[in-house]
């Protein structure tokens, strides 16, 4: 019996993430950045 609790840490994710500045000038940049979070679907209540 799977028990799911929504508080719970899971470990059936997968996670990226990407990054990086633009400099414009010596003393002015642009962050860009961008994550994804994949989960397994979970049919439990």
């Amino acid at each position: 019996m799977d028990i799911f609790a929504p508080e719970t840490p899971r470990n059936d994710s997968m996670a990226g993430t990407f990054g990086f500045t633009y400099r414009i000038t010596p003393k002015l940049g642009i962050d860009f950045a961008a994550t994804y979070l994949h989960f397994q679907e979970i049919d439990n209540s």
